[in-house]
């Protein structure tokens, strides 16, 4: 496979802020050296802060979401415009969450407060006083959940997927620790989980993703349900 060099670059992952670096060449052409990039619609910083990413998405939502407000005057009903929202924004803040997935407050609030906006431009339209949306309420009766709700769902379908078989990756299925009970334990705890030093260690997407499995595997079964039963079991978990 031929590579053209103008459209390489290199970036060094690390969270050392004296990371090593070293210079790269393809057919004899020095490749630049950058300090963030897109690859598969994740904005990649060499030390894997999701801040810039998250800014990125939430810009493209906002921008989606001003558009159907200013599209939708003249008159959509209000489950038009949740299909529409569902659709057209909250795609923007849910696509491979599962990589970048916050939990800084900070960021996870910068992401729910387009949802927010969204509930409250509804509510108007629906006769309230913009600050006085209900918007809890409104959440509820559209069937809307949190954000960060949505994103552990799809933490949750991504791990069965790949536990089954429908994502084909051997080397992240090896990091996923199975736990075998040991005596009279009544832990009912599926995946072994080790103890992070630190709170990054905590929240990257591994042991994430197995305190969350840990979380449902009482009610719903990984490994003997369908995708469509397994979804059913953790909504209503």
């Amino acid at each position: 496979m031929d590579l053209n060099p103008d459209k390489c670059f290199v970036m060094t992952f690390a969270r050392s802020r004296s990371a090593l670096e070293y210079g790269y060449a393809v057919g004899g052409a020095h490749l630049k050296r950058v300090e963030s990039a897109k690859d598969l619609g994740i904005i990649m910083v060499p030390n894997l802060d999701p801040r810039e990413h998250l800014q990125h998405i939430s810009k493209k939502a906002n921008a989606s979401l001003g558009f159907v407000i200013r599209a939708s005057r003249d008159g959509l009903s209000v489950p038009s415009l949740r299909h529409i929202f569902i659709s057209l924004v909250r795609s923007h803040l849910e696509y491979t969450s599962v990589v970048w997935a916050p939990f800084q407050k900070n960021h996870c609030d910068l992401l729910e407060r387009i949802q927010i906006r969204f509930l409250k431009a509804v509510g108007v339209r629906l006769g309230f006083n913009y600050r006085e949306v209900p918007v809890t309420t409104l959440r509820d009766a559209l069937g809307l959940p949190l954000l960060e709700s949505r994103r552990r769902y799809l933490d949750l379908m991504f791990l069965h997927r790949l536990l089954n078989g429908s994502i084909d990756c051997p080397d992240l299925l090896g990091m996923v620790d199975l736990r075998v009970p040991v005596g009279g334990t009544r832990s009912r705890d599926l995946f072994g989980e080790t103890h992070q030093l630190t709170s990054y260690g905590y929240h990257s997407i591994i042991p994430r993703l197995l305190r969350h499995g840990n979380s449902v595997s009482a009610q719903a079964d990984f490994f003997g349900s369908s995708p469509t039963t397994f979804k059913e079991n953790i909504l209503h978990s």
